[in-house]
């Protein structure tokens, strides 16, 4: 009896401490409702969890820590569920803390943790449908950490539905050598909401459950669009949907989809259902009344619980009868320059708008709407007139403008008829026609490995700034731009941060520097490298991992958000190659995240 009851204390702590499975919980639940013995159980617990709440903390020393944790790892002869062991460490470290717990009972104190630990690498929210991957590790208990060749059996990984109580198994593996595994499966096209996944691994030590809670989404994108932006009272707006299934593109057909307009106080003027295509589109048409509402109009488009939006605006206008096309001679200016332009009105039938007013203001909001200077001129026989304004000495800089000053040239021109047509152009005002972005290919610098360094270099107003002459402190040779504003360099960092000054000057006298301090990452930090930038469906990706430390390195390949593939690469003497064989229906952007896991096992990325 004695056991029997020191089992239902350690299920209603589990309970307690959020260690069972939603499917255990409400069992234990049920039988608290009609059992006295679960009743007094649960009442136990809670005060046993109130008592350790109570206990003041008190940190211990790290070698106190340590010797503890070694202590509990030779005594690792017991399989425990996880939960379990957090609670013997926790419940050690509180003691050898010399914390007196007075006549507390701690049933848990007696158990040992397994020696063997199952470690997950997955996702939180997976699209519904779509192809997935995770990664499994069996790690063991003892100092090197490492799976003895016995303990590598079987793993499943399995999907429950906690409300419906539905359950699928997603994949079925072996361990490798090291303890890993690296299944491909597809996820069941199930009703996006919250779901459990449930990992079971079986060792020579028993049986290791790990459970993880996700929540799964309709991989559907849509695009909502129409005909124009702007519609008068009694015009017919055009709606037209797309919808696809993320990842792969492929049209959502024959759903229901839904059409909703809505005036400006979100009252619902229009409404439609209809069906997609076998391309995944749908449309409709909205009448607008002659009487209506003037202002934004609200329209959705939802196929399932997905949905999109726009807004367009419903309001009486007049079409301009001419148009005015304003020029000036740069795309970005230094204090005291001269700005040169051509003002061009034109009608839209062809003829040019002949001896029109011209107003011409130059304007800046460096301290305040400020008028700058203003011209008041006329088009000549053809339409057009040209200006020029000088700029100040000294302007104040805009932090949302990168530091530079920002003005506006704005022309309004009048025709013989008394219509106005207006035209506004800002441009930038800057004391740095270069600017210098420097670029670490792993984001900081690498200890002890050849980072490759990138130098981009572009004008003010953004352009990648070609053949330009770069002088940089820790490069012996001269640096030159390529047509993209981009020139590369190596460095090999041994201390915890590298400090740059960089020159850079164009051929026609055009001159910055900077200096810049890179940061270097520790000794197990590395290197992630690809053969190519672009790759065809069905290709083969080579990842090359340079950097500290010998762990292996885990490499998933993300598309959309979700995980596709993962790999394992090999890390000796500092350096790993791996070859990724790509899907053959894989296409689109993919990213690539790298890591390892650490001497704590968190994972580093």
């Amino acid at each position: 009896m004695a056991d029997s009851n020191q089992n239902l204390n350690a299920k209603f702590d589990d309970y307690l401490h959020g260690l069972l499975s939603a499917e255990e919980s409400q069992q234990l639940e049920q039988l608290c409702q009609t059992d006295a013995v679960y009743q007094a159980a649960l009442a136990a617990a809670r005060r046993r969890q109130a008592e350790l709440k109570s206990i003041p903390i008190h940190e211990a020393s790290e070698s106190l820590i340590q010797r503890t944790l070694q202590g509990i790892t030779m005594n690792a002869t017991k399989p425990v569920s996880r939960g379990k062991r957090f609670l013997q460490a926790a419940g050690a470290l509180v003691a050898v803390a010399g914390l007196a717990l007075g006549a507390l009972h701690w049933h848990w104190a007696e158990l040992t943790p397994s020696a063997v630990d199952l470690r997950l690498v997955a996702q939180r929210t997976w699209l519904a449908g779509a192809d997935a991957t995770l990664l499994v590790q069996l790690v063991g208990a003892d100092a090197s950490g490492k799976v003895a060749g016995e303990d590598q059996k079987q793993v499943k990984v399995e999907l429950l539905d906690t409300q419906t109580n539905a359950q699928v198994q997603l994949a079925s593996f072996q361990t490798n050598a090291t303890g890993v595994g690296m299944p491909k499966f597809q996820i069941p096209d199930w009703q996006a909401g919250r779901y459990e996944l449930k990992i079971s691994a079986q060792s020579s030590q028993g049986l290791e459950v790990l459970s993880w809670p996700i929540e799964l989404k309709r991989p559907w994108k849509i695009m909502l669009s129409s005909d124009k932006p702007v519609y008068q009272p009694g015009q017919t707006i055009q709606l037209r949907s797309l919808a696809l299934r993320q990842p792969q593109l492929q049209p959502v057909a024959d759903q229901s989809v839904e059409f909703l307009v809505s005036d400006p106080k979100g009252n619902i003027i229009f409404k439609h259902q209809g069906k997609t295509s076998r391309f995944g589109i749908s449309s409709a048409e909205c009448l607008l009344a002659d009487e209506i509402l003037h202002g934004p109009y609200s329209i959705d488009c939802r196929i399932g619980d997905t949905q999109s939006s726009l807004t367009v605006d419903v309001r009486p206008y007049v079409l301009p009868k001419f148009k005015v096309d304003l020029k000036v001679d740069r795309p970005y200016y230094q204090p005291g320059d001269k700005i040169s332009g051509t003002v061009d009105a034109a009608y839209f039938f062809g003829q040019p708008v002949a001896e029109g007013d011209v107003l011409l203001e130059l304007r800046t909001i460096d301290v305040g709407p400020r008028l700058l200077e203003e011209l008041s001129l006329k088009t000549d026989d053809k339409g057009k007139c040209a200006f020029s304004f000088t700029l100040p000495d000294k302007l104040f800089g805009d932090e949302t403008a990168s530091g530079d000053a920002v003005v506006q040239i704005a022309a309004q021109v009048t025709d013989a008829a008394g219509q106005q047509q207006s035209r506004i152009v800002p441009r930038n005002v800057t004391d740095q026609p270069l600017r210098v972005t420097i670029i670490p290919e792993n984001g900081h610098l690498v200890n002890g490995v050849a980072n490759v360094v990138y130098l981009f270099v572009t004008y003010a107003d953004g352009r990648p700034a070609p053949q330009v002459k770069l002088t940089v402190s820790n490069s012996a040779q001269p640096l030159t731009t390529d047509d993209w504003g981009l020139a590369t360099m190596q460095l090999t960092p041994e201390t915890k941060s590298v400090s740059l000054s960089i020159e850079a000057t164009t051929a026609d006298g055009l001159r910055t520097a900077k200096l810049h301090t890179l940061k270097v990452g520790d000794g197990d930090e590395f290197l992630l490298r690809t053969d190519q930038g672009v790759y065809q469906g069905g290709g083969s990706v080579t990842v090359t991992v340079l950097g500290g430390g010998s762990e292996p390195v885990f490499v998933d390949l993300v598309k959309d958000g979700q995980m596709m593939l993962t790999e394992m690469v090999l890390v000796k003497e500092g350096q790993g190659i791996q070859h990724i064989d790509l899907p053959p229906d894989l296409f689109g952007t993919l990213e690539l995240c790298a890591y390892r896991f650490g001497k704590h096992g968190l994972a580093e990325r």
